[in-house]
């Protein structure tokens, strides 16, 4: 395509190019010429442009490959480029949702993340996983390919030159690539070489000058089937006696109507031919002035000709005047400047579609994420600002940076609630209105209520306590729990109590008043138990509405080990010790010296008789 010098805004430059230029891309084919095994490189290596064929707001892309000799697990790039020249537009793996090194493993993508190295340097960071127990086997891969948007010019007769390079990191950050035991495997790195040369010698001055005028048109109210002129002018000419010029433009964007041909300083003494052909997009005109027509001179913008078009469909257009010619009152070519002009009905349009909070309640001073998440309606990229308030109050505020046409990002703001009055806040999130754009209604999004305390209710499981660690088996162990509330008003709850995960009851704590304390007992028959087992004993409190802190509404109290019932020494077996242990106790109370509670078979503080016979019905018995 055609570049010459448009005079236009560094910002309506900008837009140009991007529409034009965005989607031209050079990407690498395929490697020329492998790096060593366990190596990581970029392709091409040389990136050279040239400001004649190649304008500022370009893009290309990059892409990384690997050589391993070793099997891998994940990677990582760490890719950094000058930001005085490039801006990093896109980043994506390079077979669609993971990269072509993924091969069919499982893998756990990545988001790109964009940032500042240095004074000189931005960085792209990106990388993938494997998921579970699998590896990518040695070979030659492609893992991301990155896109550039050039960013500067070089002044003339110059040339820009940086390096795009994977081997610089920092102490947190750097490119890498894991094996399956998720060790380092050590790399040899390739960069490329960017290069943007500018001619040596810029165009000769001219005085003269043909143009489109207005310059720029950019209007959203231009909707399908509007109408719009411009005119193509002159200035600066000196003994104009004829003119030819073509005008191109975009046929599916703009239908021509009509074009007039001016009676320039009142002269009529012309020869117009005039062509229009809407399906190629493009207008010819050519006129002629013959005796007695007085020469045109004009140091003031003169209008040629005045042409009418029609929006026919939502978009941008170059209004390309090309191949003009100029020619005196001798029939000489005047030298001159040709001058585009540029046309778009704009649509700007960004919106807030979904906000979303990490918790519909909280204690003040407990953190809210708030997730607003926005969408580019529009046709351009845009940069703007998300901020959220909790009523008319400001949260905080969160920038998005390149967010392309059609595209969503979320974004979190952490709301601190510190200080805040007991009460329901409602929660809203906003964009700024951009410059012309069509909708304003969604730039606002009211998410909803959030209600924050600062009286606390909360209840605690303070002690859990048996009358011993051990009993033997089918006995019943009282188990008491301690409960406390620890908030500002009565409470409703239940409390259960557990061997190991089962339950043993639950039982209701009814309207325990503030700073009030409840002692429970459950009853643990132990018959349902497997002998020779160790248990974990312990309770849980119910979560009343709106509670304060949840970590204290369990309680562990220890362990309780069932003994087969005999198994006096608590050796697993019921055999002659055990029955000579009770034998030595036999006939004693727990005030005696002789008194042994192991020996207590039947657990009613006396040794007699019945402890023998118990022993000696389950003499032999054992865990095993």
């Amino acid at each position: 395509m055609k570049i010459k010098n448009f005079n236009k805004t560094a910002s309506t430059i900008t837009i140009i190019i991007t529409i034009v230029f965005t989607t031209a891309l050079i990407t690498s084919s395929g490697p020329v010429k492998s790096l060593p095994a366990n190596s990581m490189w970029i392709e091409p290596s040389v990136l050279e442009f040239e400001t004649t064929t190649t304008p500022v707001g370009y893009r290309f892309s990059i892409t990384i490959y690997t050589n391993l000799s070793v099997p891998s697990y994940a990677w990582q790039i760490y890719l950094t480029y000058n930001k005085n020249h490039l801006n990093a537009t896109g980043c994506w793996y390079t077979a669609g949702s993971k990269s072509q090194w993924a091969g069919t493993n499982p893998t756990t993508p990545l988001k790109p993340s964009y940032g500042s190295h240095n004074e000189t340097l931005n960085y792209v960071l990106f990388g993938e996983s494997l998921q579970g127990e699998v590896e990518t086997p040695p070979g030659t891969y492609t893992l991301a390919i990155v896109q550039f948007e050039i960013t500067a010019s070089p002044p003339l007769g110059q040339i820009l030159q940086s390096q795009i390079r994977l081997d610089i990191k920092t102490a947190t950050r750097k490119s890498r690539i894991l094996d399956p035991d998720l060790k380092e495997i050590p790399l040899s790195f390739g960069g490329a070489t960017y290069t943007y040369t500018s001619p040596e010698v810029p165009p000769p001055p001219v005085g003269a000058k043909i143009f489109i005028d207005p310059p720029e048109i950019i209007d959203p109210t231009l909707l399908p089937p509007a109408a719009f002129t411009v005119n193509v002018s002159i200035d600066d000419v000196l003994n104009l006696y004829g003119y030819e010029f073509n005008l191109s433009f975009d046929k599916n964007v703009l239908t021509c109507l009509y074009l007039i041909i001016n009676d320039v300083q009142g002269e009529t003494n012309y020869i117009p031919e005039i062509q229009i052909n809407n399906p190629k997009g493009f207008l010819w005109v050519k006129v002629t002035y013959y005796p007695p027509a007085k020469p045109i001179t004009t140091t003031t913008p003169l209008a040629l000709a005045t042409i009418t078009f029609r929006v026919k469909s939502i978009g941008a257009s170059i209004l390309d005047l090309h191949d003009t010619a100029l020619t005196d009152n001798q029939g000489s070519p005047i030298e001159h400047e040709a001058k585009d002009g540029f046309i778009m009905t704009l649509i700007r349009d960004i919106a807030v579609t979904n906000v979303t909070l990490s918790r519909s309640w909280a204690y003040a001073g407990w953190p809210i994420n708030v997730s607003i998440t926005v969408k580019n309606l529009g046709y351009i990229t845009e940069n703007f600002t998300v901020t959220a308030y909790y009523d008319n109050n400001l949260i905080g505020t969160k920038d998005v940076f390149n967010l392309p046409s059609g595209e969503e990002e979320t974004v979190i703001i952490t709301w601190d609630t510190t200080g805040l009055s007991q009460g329901i806040y409602t929660i809203s999130a906003k964009l700024p209105i951009l410059p012309y754009e069509t909708n304003t209604a969604n730039n606002n999004y009211v998410n909803g209520k959030v209600t924050i305390f600062t009286e606390i209710k909360d209840i605690a499981i303070i002690n859990v306590t048996t009358p011993r660690n051990w009993a033997y088996h089918g006995s019943v162990i009282n188990i008491s729990v301690t409960v406390k509330n620890l908030g500002v008003e009565a409470a409703t709850f239940n409390v259960t109590a557990y061997y190991n995960e089962t339950a043993i009851n639950t039982i209701t704590v009814t309207t325990l008043p503030p700073s009030s304390e409840a002692i429970l007992t459950f009853s643990w028959n132990t018959s349902v138990t497997t002998p020779c087992n160790v248990f974990n004993i312990w309770a849980e409190a119910s979560q009343i509405p709106y509670e304060y802190d949840i970590t204290n509404n369990r309680y562990v109290d220890g362990t309780v080990k069932i003994r087969l019932v005999g198994d006096v020494d608590g050796d697993g077996i019921v055999d002659v010790k055990d029955l000579a242990m009770v034998s030595k106790a036999y006939g004693s109370t727990p005030d005696m010296p002789r008194w042994n509670e192991y020996a207590d078979i039947n657990q009613d503080e006396l040794i007699d008789l019945t402890d023998v016979a118990l022993i000696a019905k389950n003499f032999g018995t054992s865990c095993q």
